[in-house]
């Protein structure tokens, strides 16, 4: 009985038509339609049947749908693998997706990984893996990122600077306190602020309080030219 893991809603744990093998290929990759998702999956296998033993790609092939082995045939007994190193897998299937190498290695990539955690068991993967240990890694299970951690408030210390202040005074006028604000000399702290100058309520300018204008001067000098020496 199958234990392959179901990826879709709506899948069994037997054996996924060919049409969900082909939907999980294209939800995973960068594939423009289903026709292409479709020409990877052909094209993985092809190079998977290259790289086995036929009694190995029999094995695989067991646990396919059944479309698949239909349409690439039986391996002959006498065929030993052509495939041999994991370059000589992405050209061959490059050359029967024909695409560019690089494509076809990420075509190949999200194929195996479908094929490992929805399609073969995992006893098969590991016979596969013996098998061709040089495509060991495509047929790894992903592992999921962890979570990310939960954020983290820091508090965050007021500036007072123009790069790193806000909007706004910490003293709005609107409710501010001229009395407490205001310097000990500033006009905001005085009823009148405006007395000392004010010519009905002045007392004089401060030349004219020292007696250092011309009208309160006195005639002579205080050193005559006479008396210096």
């Amino acid at each position: 009985m199958r234990h392959a893991p179901c990826l879709t809603n709506g899948m069994t744990e037997s054996h996924p038509s060919s049409n969900e093998l082909v939907a999980l290929v294209e939800a995973r990759g960068p594939f423009q339609s289903h026709g292409q998702a479709e020409a990877a999956v052909r094209a993985t296998l092809i190079a998977l049947k290259a790289a086995l033993h036929p009694e190995e790609w029999a094995e695989l092939a067991s646990e396919l749908p059944d479309e698949h082995p239909r349409t690439l045939g039986a391996a002959s007994k006498a065929n030993a693998p052509t495939v041999k190193t994991a370059d000589e897998f992405y050209v061959h299937v490059a050359q029967a997706e024909t695409v560019p190498i690089a494509r076809a290695l990420e075509h190949a990539q999200i194929v195996c990984g479908v094929l490992a955690e929805a399609v073969l068991t995992p006893a098969t993967v590991t016979r596969l893996q013996k098998h061709a240990p040089y495509l060991a890694e495509l047929f790894e299970p992903r592992v999921a990122p962890p979570p990310p951690p939960p954020p983290v408030h820091a508090a965050v210390a007021p500036s007072h600077d123009l790069a790193g202040g806000r909007p706004g005074s910490q003293h709005p006028i609107a409710t501010g306190n001229p009395a407490s604000l205001a310097h000990h000399h500033s006009i905001a702290s005085s009823d009148d602020p405006h007395a000392d100058t004010r010519l009905s309520s002045s007392h004089g300018t401060t030349q004219e309080r020292e007696r250092r204008t011309l009208a309160s001067g006195r005639p002579g000098a205080k050193r005559r030219l006479a008396d210096s020496h």
